[in-house]
């Protein structure tokens, strides 16, 4: 792979409006690849060709303060190129379903704000969206830059697929779940102090839920959000590992009592097609876009991009455009590495367990020369695969408890079937809903499942 058939590919599925942009955008890309960090100096100094180092470079720099490329074709186009084109995608219930990840990380020691709308392809995550906006401006800004990254969601999502969203708690609110409920489905967590209403209990804390280590509760539809309800579908798990116990020599760190590290999980997946543990599985994914956070700010392990310093967001969009592009393609090319076994060459050591030693960006980013398919036949052989076994496959950092009683529990139930007097009881200081006790009930086929999965 080299410089022309990056710039093939580029002008080919990205039109920006002018071809010079296009095949600007696909030599700042394998310059980016290049160099391995993320300047206007090193990607200048990294282009190929016979113009004169301070030439590139003021290319560089131009292409980034130029008004007239949008950033938004650059997403469409990737949209276009990695789900649209391929078909990427797990096909349930005759639509595609397509795991995406939505995060906040900053950049220039937190005075860059950045949200970003990551492809999630199973180890790491390829950015697909971004919004910059300096942090001293975030205040008043944040729900309107996250309700745009929505709009655009559902603008990009052709006919036939659908979004399945990652989000955290910080973009909890109501008035957001009910918009995400009528054009895709999301996965979101939430935390133990927004009270939650269902069939076994009245608006009462998550913390409060009785969910012990090991195991996995699926408390049905309930209503979340005492001031603003909203119906959604509750999921809870318990799987954190306790350490040993050792004798160290350090201060003992006082956590706080109210610290509850279960997962409370709201989403509208059904669950006639999505059991409880698919649910919790996806909510793991969506750590992976930290790691492509790491490969693009860490200086150590990635292209260090933390500390570039820029005066306007605009220029940070234009110059994430580059990023993005180049991320993709990294992936690409370690994923062909590892297929043929060039990883194992950059590595000192050989475990006895086939475990990656090196991340798939820093192997693309040394074989990348090595590659001779086709972008489109990369895609074809690596992206699609990994979009389809995201939705199946556990992570190799999937920590799975220990105990051997552990029993996956459910309870059916729905808002319709919820009388007057539970209504009623949603009034203040109600202790619990007067329609008596729901039994949860031990669903063996999705016990076995689990043992299934661990194994």
């Amino acid at each position: 792979m080299g410089p022309q058939q990056i710039v093939a590919w580029t002008e080919e599925n990205f039109h920006l409006g002018d071809r010079r942009r296009a095949r600007a955008l696909g030599e700042f890309a394998w310059a980016l690849i290049a160099a391995g960090v993320v300047s206007f100096a090193a990607i200048g100094r990294a282009v190929v060709g016979a113009a004169r180092e301070a030439s590139s470079i003021a290319r560089v720099f131009h292409f980034c303060h130029n008004l007239k490329i949008d950033p938004k074709l650059v997403q469409q186009a990737l949209f276009r190129v990695l789900v649209l084109v391929p078909g990427a995608g797990k096909l349930v219930a005759s639509r595609l379903h397509v795991l995406l990840s939505m995060d906040w990380h900053q950049f220039d020691n937190g005075d860059e704000s950045s949200l970003r709308v990551s492809l999630l392809v199973g180890s790491r995550a390829i950015p697909l969206l971004w919004y910059d906006v300096k942090s001293c401006n975030l205040k008043g800004r944040q729900r309107a830059i996250e309700d745009e990254a929505l709009e655009d969601l559902v603008r990009l999502q052709p006919a036939g697929f659908i979004w399945v969203l990652l989000l955290d708690t910080g973009f909890r609110c109501s008035k957001r779940i009910r918009r995400m409920k009528e054009v895709f489905r999301f996965v979101q967590r939430t935390n133990c102090s927004v009270q939650v209403s269902g069939p076994t209990f009245c608006w009462t804390e998550p913390r409060n839920l009785d969910v012990v280590l090991g195991q996995l509760v699926d408390f049905g539809w309930v209503e979340w959000c005492r001031t603003d309800p909203v119906e959604v579908r509750l999921v809870a798990t318990y799987v954190k590992v306790p350490q040993k116990r050792r004798r160290r020599r350090t201060i003992k760190k006082h956590q706080s009592k109210r610290r509850n590290d279960s997962w409370f999980l709201l989403t509208n997946l059904p669950a006639e097609l999505f059991p409880a543990l698919q649910v919790v599985l996806y909510y793991a994914r969506r750590f992976e876009c930290e790691h492509n956070f790491r490969d693009i700010k860490n200086a150590s392990l990635g292209m260090n991009m933390e500390h570039v310093h820029l005066l306007a967001p605009e220029t940070y969009e234009r110059l994430m455009c580059i990023v993005a592009v180049a991320s993709a393609l990294l992936w690409l090319f370690g994923s062909e590495a590892e297929a043929n076994g060039w990883a194992s060459q950059l590595s000192p050591s050989r475990p006895k367990e086939p475990r990656r030693i090196l991340s798939l960006v820093n192997v693309g980013q040394q074989k990348a020369s090595s590659v001779r398919r086709p972008i489109r036949v990369l895609i074809r052989r690596h992206l699609l695969p990994a979009l389809e076994s995201v939705h199946t496959l556990v992570g190799p950092n999937w920590v799975y408890p220990s105990q051997p009683n552990l029993v996956l529990k459910g309870v059916v139930w729905r808002p319709e079937h919820h009388n007057d007097e539970h209504r009623a009881c949603s009034r203040k200081r109600a202790p619990r809903c007067p329609g008596g006790r729901v039994d949860l009930v031990d669903i063996g086929g999705q016990s076995q499942e689990v043992h299934q999965i661990a194994a």
